[in-house]
């Protein structure tokens, strides 16, 4: 399947139009016996892949098909006859040029139609927006306008062992053998210092390890190769967070939320940044935006219901602290805070009952 039928999927799911030349077609015909499919004809497939360029800033790359001729775009440009070469092991542009020429010319004819940049609507679906982002469509400003004029650079076909190694790396690091994967990382990138998704991989392997000292260096490069993929920024923000670093934490923090503004734990956790570095009219914001995106987030309600309580607005701490303890009714802390509330309140009997009840629960703990 090529992206042309792909595309047009994801492409409605984030409210973008779809050219009217890249309407995909049924493959169920190609699945039925020998002999149904004939009708199809000389059916043109253009093909894309920019995760080269958007891993590792190598050059995208650019598939044409028609008739027996497959040609790719890119910086070692080539073409197969794949009516006498169907395992495309034989390289054909440099002895037709006029046909590599020719084929490039549809090429381009193609994307010229089909690849005028749009906006996108922001307050879209955002798993699709990341998944045409993986595919090469979306940038921070909507569907990518590229073409073969930014066929350059570096070909990927001559870098497959680096990508073979982040590939793999990437995979480990989400699994338990962690070392093995730091170890796959680094060595892709003594390969390729510009793979980008390593340096993230590398830095959350070290930050499972706990070990700040590497992971941090990591994601700030990864930050720095990334700079719209809010997924480094929370990872650089949670890790600095770990260490103790809050206010190196907060601008990260604040990029990634300002970025994906619908994450409930981002904005958590963002508020718990701003308390931790005592800006309480910032966290009380932000754990109200994780209150509405989640009204039964508890870590949120009881924070935001105890820093009210705090700053003396106790009537507006009220209903945050008795939604936390309906949510976690065997709650010590959220019983403390409620019945210094109720005592603020001049709420004497709710007061007392409260505390009676912290009482209880403490005894009831395991020693």
């Amino acid at each position: 399947m090529s992206l042309v039928d792909v595309a047009p999927t994801l492409l409605r799911e984030v409210g973008a139009p779809v050219p009217a030349d890249m309407q995909g077609k049924p493959l169920q015909d190609l699945m039925l016996p020998a002999g149904a499919a004939e009708g199809w004809g000389d059916r043109k497939i253009y093909s894309e892949s920019e995760y080269g360029e958007f891993a590792f800033s190598w050059s995208p790359l650019y598939a044409w098909r028609t008739g027996k001729y497959l040609f790719v775009a890119a910086p070692d440009r080539e073409l197969y006859d794949q009516g006498l070469d169907p395992k495309t092991e034989h390289n054909l542009a440099s002895a037709n040029p006029a046909v590599a020429d020719t084929l490039l010319s549809q090429l381009a004819a193609f994307q010229k139609r089909t690849g005028s940049a749009v906006e996108v609507d922001p307050n879209v679906n955002h798993t699709a927006s990341q998944t045409l982002a993986a595919l090469g469509y979306v940038s921070s400003a909507g569907v990518l306008s590229k073409g073969i004029e930014d066929v350059k650079g570096v070909d990927p076909k001559t870098r497959v062992e680096a990508a073979n190694l982040q590939h793999k790396g990437l995979q480990d690091s989400l699994g338990a053998d962690l070392e093995i994967a730091i170890e796959e990382l680094q060595k892709s990138l003594q390969l390729e210092p510009n793979a980008k998704g390593a340096y993230l991989a590398l830095g959350r392997s070290y930050r499972r390890l706990k070990d700040y000292d590497h992971a941090i260096p990591a994601l700030r490069k990864a930050v720095e190769l990334l700079p719209n993929l809010d997924a480094a920024q929370y990872e650089l923000g949670r890790t600095l967070a770990e260490a103790g670093k809050w206010d190196e934490a907060l601008p990260a923090f604040r990029a990634a939320v300002a970025d994906n503004p619908k994450e409930r734990e981002w904005h958590y956790d963002l508020a718990f940044a701003y308390e931790k570095t005592k800006q309480f009219p910032e966290a009380i914001e932000e754990f109200k935006k994780t209150v509405h995106l989640d009204p039964d987030h508890f870590r949120a309600n009881l924070r935001l219901g105890r820093l009210l309580g705090m700053n003396g607005k106790s009537a507006e701490a009220l209903p945050f602290l008795e939604k936390a303890a309906k949510l976690q009714p065997d709650s010590v802390e959220v019983h403390m805070y409620l019945a210094n509330v109720y005592a603020a309140l001049k709420q004497t009997a709710r007061s007392e009952r409260e505390q009676s009840l912290v009482e209880r629960l403490k005894e009831a703990q395991p020693n």
